[in-house]
């Protein structure tokens, strides 16, 4: 059985591109508190949802969004971690992740 080699040993072209997610760690972090901050982008249907079906529709419109968001934000740092789990900031990154979706789920916790 072979060792596990280290990232650094590793060719680019045996490696995942996660370009098409984010071209670096900065437009992750970026993006991961633009996320938190749009949590807040559901609180005007909160007490709401009963109103009128355009009301309720905008409000999972909206959840669905912020889902989709923070799918990729997730899933960049997941597969960051997955190439280099002993890799301190990675697992960093997971947490901040863990935490975020923790939020995100409270945000949106009226809906169900």
């Amino acid at each position: 059985m072979q060792d596990a080699q280290a990232r650094a040993n590793v060719p680019v072209a045996m490696t995942w591109n996660l370009d098409d997610l984010f071209p670096s760690t900065t437009d992750w972090e970026a993006e991961l508190e633009a996320l938190d901050a749009a949590r807040s982008d559901v609180n005007p249907y909160q007490g709401r949802l009963g109103d009128s079906a355009a009301t309720l529709l905008a409000c999972l419109n909206t959840v669905a969004v912020l889902q989709q968001r923070f799918v990729r934000v997730s899933t960049f740092a997941y597969l960051r971690n997955a190439q280099d789990g002993t890799n301190p900031q990675h697992q960093a990154a997971m947490g901040r992740i863990a935490a975020l979706g923790a939020r995100l789920n409270a945000s949106i916790a009226f809906v169900d």
